[in-house]
């Protein structure tokens, strides 16, 4: 099952505590051509898009699996910027700087235009509006399109000259858009070097295009590893995944050994249900992979990084090897129905029953992705989003305060988190881990935004689950992502 993103999710944590959140890994400055004056936004499907992210491939028979949880390849040898094995303190400005900043944001009552999903007169929506109106004295109206058809919302606002002031990004529009030559350069208009930015530049410089910034976004961990801790207890488990996390032993090997301990296939009894598939996506972020990379010429192909098949080799070793786990067509209510020690999922699923009840009894938590075996992070995927501002655009002025409205807001960030907290059921030990992964989150997987590779690549892993080699598809895998990143560039 392809599980679709939480969109809504993502546009309100980009617009609320998304903004202060510190990425683990900058990224190269970008140096590939786009194509001047050329503005047809391609929208692609959303059979993938909602994955926590990327998409790669690679030899797997070259490397083999060996030890559980290290499947060949190479170990991680370097640290990453930012996760919890190094943990830095940026610039952050206080309330007194937030207050200063925020009487040059004054627009007056001016009022700028974004192309959003979101419902204009829902919670979310709200929510923008008001604080729009809060730090910039602004007005937001809301143009309101399908989330799968805002490109070509984009594209005919474009065409029109009838530009939106601000366009919010799907997990697939960076890089692709990028080609059309669609969005304004900021770096003109934005200092990032001034202290509100400063902090949070490397995250931005993860979208740098030909060495300028054109989007403000950031990756949002929203997934985490579930678990049922009265299950765990029934089966004898000393410790789980929560108490091997704060013994700094929680990893792919843990992991896996818990998922073996907890699996009975003769009474329908699974250690570990992945919803979606997104957790292949966490094992490769851990080692700093993705489909496709950014490089100083461009989009390349990734499919024979010999740390993809590590990973991949992996996550189909869960299924095929050592049968911990399978496909469900309702992972969240099987994990409910306790058919599953671990479940793959957001933090939001604590907001509704049955696990709302299951939850606040105490009997399910969760925690972070484990860690790669050999390394000291805890790392997680990030899936684009953000926000850009689209040529023809009429209030420049109204979009750049927009956009530095999330950075006035980490003055504030106390009182934004634990409105968020209470708005997500969380328990203050759940809490903690949410803040600690948003200092965690590796690249996001540009990956979505080649929609011929993406799609290759679930049909290539639907082989894999099913029993096939990954040896046997990068073959054919390797040509499909290719020609789809040649593709973007005509």
């Amino acid at each position: 099952m392809k599980k679709r993103w939480i969109p809504l999710l993502l546009t309100l944590l980009m617009a609320v505590s998304l903004f202060g959140m510190t990425a683990c890994q900058s990224k190269e400055e970008v140096s590939s051509s786009s194509v001047p004056g050329e503005s047809s936004v391609e929208s692609t499907s959303n059979e993938q898009q909602a994955t926590e992210s990327s998409v790669s491939s690679t030899q797997a028979a070259e490397l083999g699996s060996s030890t559980p949880g290290n499947s060949g390849g190479p170990a991680p040898t370097t640290t990453k910027a930012g996760s919890t094995g190094n943990m830095t303190t940026k610039p952050v400005i206080d309330k007194n700087e937030a207050e200063e900043l925020i009487k040059k944001l004054d627009l007056k009552g001016a009022t700028i235009k974004i192309l959003s999903h979101l419902d204009p007169n829902g919670n979310d929506a709200r929510d923008l509006k008001s604080r729009f109106k809060k730090y910039c004295n602004g007005n937001l109206v809301f143009i309101t399109q399908l989330y799968e058809q805002l490109g070509e919302k984009l594209n005919t606002m474009i065409m029109s000259n009838d530009s939106p002031d601000i366009y919010s990004l799907r997990n697939w529009d960076f890089p692709a858009l990028m080609y059309k030559d669609v969005f304004r350069e900021l770096d003109s208009k934005i200092d990032f070097s001034a202290k509100e930015w400063i902090g949070d530049k490397p995250k931005y410089d993860q979208y740098l295009w030909q060495g300028k910034h054109y989007v403000i976004g950031g990756a949002s961990p929203s997934y985490y590893v579930w678990y049922n801790k009265s299950l765990m207890e029934d089966y004898g488990i000393e410790k789980d995944p929560g108490e091997l996390e704060k013994e700094g032993k929680w990893n792919w090997d843990t992991f896996l050994q818990l998922a073996r301990d907890m699996t009975d296939a003769a009474s329908e009894q699974y250690g570990f249900l992945d919803n979606g598939g997104g957790i292949m996506y966490a094992f490769m972020s851990g080692l700093n992979v993705d489909l496709i990379k950014l490089t100083s010429s461009g989009i390349e192909s990734n499919v024979k990084s010999p740390e993809v098949a590590r990973a991949i080799n992996f996550y189909g070793d869960l299924f095929n090897r050592y049968k911990v786990t399978y496909q469900s067509k309702n992972a969240v209510q099987d994990f409910a129905n306790r058919k599953a020690a671990m479940l793959y999922d957001g933090h939001w699923i604590a907001q509704n029953d049955p696990i709302k009840s299951m939850h606040d009894s105490g009997e399910i938590s969760f925690t972070h992705i484990p860690k790669v075996p050999g390394s000291a992070d805890y790392i997680y995927p990030g899936s684009v989003g953000g926000y850009a501002i689209p040529k023809g655009a009429k209030n420049i002025d109204g979009a750049v305060a927009f956009l530095t409205m999330g950075q006035v807001s980490q003055a504030y960030e106390d009182e934004e988190n634990a409105r968020w907290q209470k708005a997500n059921n969380l328990t203050n030990a759940e809490m903690a881990i949410v803040l600690k992964a948003r200092d965690c989150v590796n690249l996001p997987t540009y990956s979505y935004g080649i929609n011929a590779a993406s799609q290759a690549f679930w049909a290539a892993l639907d082989n894999l689950r099913g029993g096939s080699s990954w040896s046997s598809l990068t073959a054919a895998l390797e040509p499909k992502v290719v020609k789809a990143i040649d593709d973007l560039s005509k």
